[in-house]
């Protein structure tokens, strides 16, 4: 239906204890059952927009460094199977993303100064993923999000990513969906960019 398609991979997998110290931590192994992962992802579901890695050179948990899962290798291998899939990891260290993602819900913030490309996000409830409280909860307010978030961050070419967890039957709550229907009115997304600023290369 013409949408394109991102995918999120958490690098630390408990599942098959990757990069887990309780179990031994990273292993060419398990480096390379990521790289098999990848290769599944970027080989059989078409053109993938960007891939978004979570869990990875974090400091809030147990997670393996760009040193642990080399991250040189595991980039070069994204770009030999889909050269124009995007990196994205969340960090705000320019270098190990062709797009940094800034977790604002997080503690990180925009480094100061800077007008390169790049996402931050923030959750629009109290959590990442919902609770049975959420449908009377309170939300983040209209200017929260369009005059604290949206508009400063689109002058300095950063998308606002707002996470609106979806409750069990896989739809949004009618609190949120009255709330983004506000923050649509109050809201006009910036004009594309023309030129590309000289400071991005």
């Amino acid at each position: 239906r013409g949408l394109k398609v991102g995918l999120y991979y958490s690098i630390r997998d408990r599942t098959a204890e990757i990069a887990d110290k309780k179990h031994g931590g990273v292993s060419p192994e398990k480096v390379q059952l990521i790289k098999n992962q990848l290769t599944e992802l970027l080989t059989n579901y078409g053109p993938i927009l960007y891939i978004l890695f979570d869990a990875w050179g974090n400091t809030w948990h147990e997670s393996p460094t760009f040193a642990d899962i080399p991250y040189a290798e595991i980039y070069a291998h994204i770009k030999s199977i889909q050269p124009n899939c995007i990196v994205v990891n969340i960090s705000p260290r320019r270098e190990i993303s062709d797009v940094p993602e800034i977790e604002l819900h997080a503690g990180m913030g925009l480094p100061a100064g800077s007008d390169w490309p790049a996402v931050a996000c923030d959750t629009i409830q109290a959590n990442w993923f919902w609770r049975t409280n959420h449908p009377g909860a309170p939300l983040q307010s209209v200017s929260w999000i369009v005059n604290d978030h949206l508009l400063p961050f689109n002058r300095r070419n950063v998308v606002f990513q707002l996470n609106c967890a979806p409750n069990r039957d896989g739809l949004m709550d009618d609190n949120v969906v009255a709330r983004l229907a506000e923050v649509g009115k109050a809201w006009t997304p910036p004009p594309p960019l023309q030129t590309i600023p000289a400071s991005w290369k």
